[in-house]
């Protein structure tokens, strides 16, 4: 073992997921990887027991002394410089709000004060992943969509987020953006295909994986699946033409039921005379993971942090 091993952590709104990365390879390395669920209303102190617990298995195989850091992609509002949580008015992990997370860490895994604990927006996280893995590298402008319980975005050019500027949307989220009577994320999000299913009759369902296994059994879920992709393509185009966007990698679990929905997107583009390069993931938490793990390499940390403190 050597200095060249980091910890790469994914804390999403109902499970916690880690594992050890080969900094040199780019690749987790076998073995190393825990995940478990942890119910985002409970205490403070059972989910930072939890979380903690998880992050020592991977430790304990690794060495604490091999590891050059923990890098976590964790979903906002979050003090993402700091390491605090900043869970207030979120349906969320508000027991955790204000809580220092990285000492926390530190406290409970028994590491020097100086091994770095760092953070990053879990959208962004999913992207560098994306980015240091391959999928995007031969792309200089790459946007990266998560597809899941919300609708999440990251903007990469060269490899680096961009959130402000002309070509992005504030802060490089699209979520809040306004779209019909609420927001994008009412719309382009589990809740918003299971909300139209109900609306045109169907059952009360609260996952994707139930809709897809009736898929072929009720009439009304092409439909909105065809919709929902039309809809999206038009949604999307705009952002895709304003940040000149090479590539677009989508994520999360609707992704992975991409092509329910390909033909009515790829249509939409098609008609509008746009070309993009489109590529579904398929990495499940891996991708989370090994963005996080890219905060602790020091000659990208230097790059990356300046954005840090301006992250939500």
């Amino acid at each position: 073992m050597n200095k060249q091993i980091a910890i790469g952590a994914f804390i999403s709104g109902s499970h916690f997921s880690c594992a050890a990365v080969d900094i040199n390879k780019r690749e987790i390395i076998p073995n190393t990887y825990f995940k478990g669920m942890v119910e985002n209303n409970a205490s403070a102190g059972l989910i930072l027991m939890l979380w903690s617990a998880y992050l020592k298995k991977t430790i304990d195989v690794v060495g604490k002394e091999n590891i050059i850091g923990i890098g976590c992609s964790i979903p906002g509002p979050f003090d993402y410089l700091n390491g605090i949580a900043r869970f207030k008015g979120v349906p969320k992990f508000e027991e955790l709000n204000g809580v220092n997370i990285a000492k926390d860490f530190k406290k409970r895994l028994g590491l020097e004060e100086n091994t770095p604990i760092r953070f990053i927006n879990d959208a962004i996280g999913f992207a560098l992943g994306e980015d240091w893995t391959r999928k995007t590298k031969s792309f200089s402008s790459s946007i990266a969509i998560m597809l899941d319980d919300g609708f999440g975005s990251a903007f990469l050019r060269n490899g680096i987020p961009v959130i402000k500027g002309d070509t992005v949307p504030p802060k490089g989220v699209i979520y809040n953006i306004p779209y019909k009577k609420g927001v994008a994320d009412d719309y382009f999000s589990t809740r918003g295909i299971l909300n139209a299913y109900k609306e045109a009759g169907g059952m009360e369902f609260n996952k994707i994986s139930s809709l897809v296994s009736i898929f072929n059994s009720d009439k009304k879920i092409p439909l909105i699946f065809n919709d929902f992709g039309y809809r999206l393509a038009e949604f999307l185009l705009p952002i895709f033409k304003n940040f000149h966007a090479e590539t677009c990698v989508f994520g999360g679990e609707i992704s992975d039921n991409f092509k329910l929905f390909s033909t009515s997107f790829n249509n939409y583009l098609e008609q509008n005379h746009f070309s993009i390069n489109v590529e579904i993931s398929g990495s499940k938490d891996n991708s989370f993971i090994l963005g996080a793990s890219t905060l602790l390499i020091e000659q990208y940390w230097v790059k990356l942090a300046p954005i840090i403190p301006e992250l939500d």
